[in-house]
């Protein structure tokens, strides 16, 4: 989602942005005409006789500027940062933690050793205090819960390290599992499982922090994909509605529209006269396509108590954040980059967002990252809710020991 380019790789803003209020009143698992972008945004121009309130974006002499503060008349950008920062002054001030993977297009920003309800895979299931992550060992087609301590690498070699959702050989090849929430308020989090055949999603109730026993509810039977596997596909969890039941978050794979379901009860899903679910993003209304980015995770990322989406875009890699309201759809330019090329000064590359969570007890929700060559799974600690990750100032850890995760994927948003 960037807000200051043109570049046609990316999203672009159609001014004005209208809602058509008849969208939710049609079924979303339907796949709309494909309209292209042909517009951009632009921004406003410093004038020396203007005032500015804090957080206006705006362009004086080729830079875009962020008001830090409510800025006087004739503030000139550029003369004084304790009104006026650039954009890439605001990320460049936190500089990078640890030395950097084998991985060069993800070297300034990983190293080797990546508050609100988070959204993703992410939760704890042990009830410990410390958010886990759901892995999927392609070694044995098992699918479970990795324990974490909030500090060090997960092992997987105590008694008490993992949850098994699929038993060895068992069926855990057959399914993502994109999201977890507590759906049937027992205190326990639950797992969203998506047929990766037929796209019908099931939500495993885990009644103990033990092994899941089998008990499962069907969330919707009907298949979301289509012969060739395309469809739609559940990406995160997390209460969008404000009636305090997690909600399922789906995108479609051709257009990238973003549809919440509201959950109501442990029972199947069913449009009702649109009032059951809404459109967070649509081509019809954005105006563009919204591929190549793709939600990863969910949470509350600017700390005002909504659930927020995580984007992360197949192209060029960049992460960012759209901070949603209660109601309607996302506002183009209402969010912040998590991980970006032009302020981190290279591309995140192979690194894939996977999850979210609060990881390190800070009480802002961090993210986790997988290579998608060395399979190093890393979780990159978001110490507030305005700035860019970067390692000196935030850090993070491996979850698993590099190089030791070759047979692990962190199940999430696929």
């Amino acid at each position: 989602m960037i807000f200051y380019s043109t570049n046609s790789s990316r999203m672009r803003f159609p001014f004005p942005i209208f809602i058509v209020v008849t969208l939710l009143a049609c079924f979303p698992f339907a796949n709309p005409s494909i309209a292209e972008d042909t517009s951009s945004l632009e921004l406003d121009t410093w004038s020396s006789t203007s005032t500015y309130s804090a957080g206006k974006f705006l362009l004086h002499g080729g830079e875009t500027y962020f008001a830090m503060q409510n800025v006087p008349a004739g503030v000139t950008p550029g003369t004084n940062s304790e009104y006026w920062m650039t954009l890439y002054d605001i990320a460049s001030t936190f500089s990078s933690p640890g030395t950097p993977p084998t991985d060069e297009s993800f070297q300034s920003s990983v190293p080797s050793t990546s508050p609100g309800s988070p959204g993703g895979i992410s939760r704890d299931f042990n009830n410990d205090g410390n958010d886990d992550v759901v892995l999927f060992d392609s070694s044995t087609n098992e699918m479970y819960v990795a324990n974490l301590d909030g500090n060090t690498s997960w092992t997987g070699t105590g008694d008490n390290d993992k949850i098994s959702i699929f038993a060895a050989d068992g069926d855990g090849a057959l399914w993502y599992a994109p999201a977890a929430a507590d759906f049937n308020t027992d205190g326990f989090i639950d797992v969203v499982l998506q047929n990766k055949t037929s796209g019908r999603v099931n939500v495993a109730q885990m009644s103990s922090a033990g092994t899941w026993d089998g008990t499962k509810w069907s969330f919707y039977t009907s298949d979301l994909f289509d012969a060739n596997g395309v469809g739609w596909r559940a990406r995160a969890t997390g209460d969008f509605n404000g009636d305090t039941k997690p909600d399922i978050v789906f995108q479609h794979d051709t257009t990238g529209d973003v549809f919440v379901c509201y959950v109501t009860a442990t029972e199947e899903w069913v449009l009702d006269l649109g009032v059951t679910g809404r459109y967070l993003l649509s081509e019809a209304v954005q105006g563009f396509k919204i591929n190549p980015w793709m939600v990863r995770a969910s949470g509350d990322f600017n700390g005002d108590g909504q659930m927020d989406l995580v984007f992360q875009n197949d192209d060029t890699s960049d992460v960012y954040t759209t901070y949603l309201a209660p109601s309607g759809e996302w506002t183009y330019g209402v969010g912040r980059y998590i991980y970006s090329t032009k302020h981190q000064g290279a591309s995140a590359g192979a690194w894939q967002t996977k999850a979210s969570g609060d990881f390190n007890g800070d009480g802002f929700p961090d993210l986790a990252f997988q290579n998608g060559n060395s399979k190093d799974i890393f979780i990159t600690y978001l110490t507030d809710y305005t700035s860019e990750w970067n390692q000196a100032a935030m850090g993070g850890r491996y979850l698993i020991a590099s190089g030791t995760s070759a047979n692990y994927t962190v199940l999430g948003a696929n």
